[in-house]
C-alpha cells in the first residue's frame, strides 16, 4: 500500500510540473479564462482534478496490474512512466529552441530512456521523486 502510494506521489508530482501546470496555464490564459466560456465552479474544478490527477492514476492501474504478473516488470514500468514524463521537459525545451520534427522526438525519446534508466540504478533520483 504504501509503495504504491509513493509510486503514484512520484507519477503525480511529475506529471504536475511536466503536463498540468503548462496546460492549465495555457488554457485560455489560465483557469480565470474558463469562466469567460462560462464554466461555473463545478467544471473547472473537475478540468483541474481530471488534469492533474487522471493520467498519474491510470499509470498506477497499469503498475498495479504489471505488478501482478511481475515486481521487475512494475517497477520497469514505473520507470518508463517517469521517464517518458520528464522527457516532456526535454521536448517543451527542444519545441522553444525550434527543434520541432522527428530530431526533437527522437532526442526526446532518448532522453525518456536515459532518464527510466538512470531513475531504476539511481538511489538519488528515486530520492528526488519522492521529494515531488
Amino acid at each position: 500500500m504504501r509503495e504504491g502510494l509513493r509510486a503514484w506521489a512520484e507519477l503525480t508530482g511529475i506529471w504536475a510540473l511536466a503536463v498540468a501546470y503548462p496546460l492549465l496555464t495555457a488554457s485560455v490564459s489560465g483557469i480565470e479564462g474558463l469562466t469567460s466560456v462560462r464554466a461555473d465552479w463545478v467544471d473547472v474544478t473537475l478540468f483541474v482534478l481530471l488534469a492533474v490527477f487522471a493520467v498519474p492514476t491510470i499509470g498506477l492501474l497499469l503498475e498495479v496490474a504489471a505488478g501482478l504478473v511481475s515486481t521487475a516488470l512494475r517497477k520497469g514500468i514505473h520507470a518508463g512512466l517517469l521517464g517518458l514524463t520528464a522527457s516532456v521537459f526535454v521536448l517543451r525545451f527542444l519545441v522553444d529552441q525550434g527543434m520541432v520534427g522527428r530530431l526533437g522526438v527522437l532526442l526526446a525519446l532518448l532522453a525518456a530512456v536515459l532518464i527510466a534508466l538512470a531513475w531504476s540504478r539511481s538511489d538519488f533520483l528515486k530520492s528526488m521523486t519522492g521529494i515531488l
